[in-house]
Parts: structure tokens; C-alpha cells; sequence
């Protein structure tokens, strides 16, 4: 799939997921527990590192859209590129989600920030915005299909 292809894909994937009666904001229990996911997604990052945290919560098929970058296929291969980054860590919060009416498919969005070593050995910091695409697993759990962030 070219890259056009795949950003058209993905905006379909967005306007599915945002368009009215495809989308129910209002549908409390299961948007709770999808922010809550995203919640603890972060969390893990925080306490093991965002390279362990992407592998536990990402599809085996996940797509990242990173800003200026190639997209990057697969829950393994996006946790492995993270993870070539030494000593960054990576937090978030959630701002607002929402869950398709069958209750299998989600997003959120928020704002993160990012550490890491610079080019002369200081720390660098980039803050910035996320947008996730979330599944459901076949055990019931929430699970990333598409993660795209941009440095604010």
C-alpha cells in the first residue's frame, strides 16, 4: 500500500469514527473504559518505558503515522523503533475519546510529552498531540490499531 492509500485509510478510519450516529460520546460506561485504557497505557510507560509500554497495548498489526516520518507497521516493529531511542521517556494524557456504537472500536486523543537525550547530551523535551485508533481485542480488551502524534 502506497502512502497515499494509507492516509486515505486512515482518515476514513477518522471519519467513521467522528461522524454523528457513528459515534456516541454519550456512551459513558464504554468511553470510561477506554480513557481508562489510555490512562493506564501511559502509565506503563511511565513506570517501564514507552518501548515496553507500545508493546503491551498495540495490535500485532498496529499502524504508526509518526509527524515527517514513514508510516511504521507492526506492534513489534513500532515498540522496537521506540526502544533505539535511549533514555526517552514519553507521557500522555487523555483529553476526549469516543466508541463506535458497537462498542468495539475507539479513539482518543490528548497531549504528550517527550524526553530525551539531545545532540550535546542535555535533555530535550517535545510536547505535542495524539490521536489513537483503538480496538477491541478477542479477550475484550482495549488495543491500538493506529497511533499518530505531532509536536505542538
Amino acid at each position: 500500500m502506497d502512502r497515499r492509500s494509507t492516509t486515505l485509510g486512515f482518515l476514513v478510519i477518522v471519519l467513521a469514527l467522528t461522524t454523528p450516529g457513528c459515534v456516541h460520546e454519550n456512551n459513558a460506561a464504554a468511553l470510561d473504559d477506554l480513557l481508562a485504557a489510555d490512562r493506564a497505557f501511559a502509565a506503563l510507560s511511565r513506570a517501564e518505558g514507552p518501548a515496553a509500554a507500545f508493546a503491551a497495548y498495540l495490535t500485532d498489526d498496529a499502524l504508526q503515522l509518526p509527524a515527517g516520518a514513514a508510516p511504521v507497521r507492526g506492534g513489534a516493529n513500532i515498540a522496537a523503533g521506540i526502544a533505539e531511542v535511549p533514555d526517552m521517556s514519553l507521557d500522555w494524557e487523555p483529553v476526549e475519546g469516543g466508541v463506535a456504537d458497537a462498542g468495539d472500536m475507539g479513539w482518543t486523543w490528548g497531549r504528550y510529552t517527550a524526553t530525551y537525550p539531545g545532540p550535546e547530551g542535555e535533555t530535550a523535551t517535545s510536547h505535542g498531540k495524539y490521536l489513537n485508533v483503538w480496538i477491541k481485542d478477542d479477550a475484550g480488551d482495549w488495543r491500538v490499531r493506529v497511533d499518530m502524534g505531532n509536536s505542538g
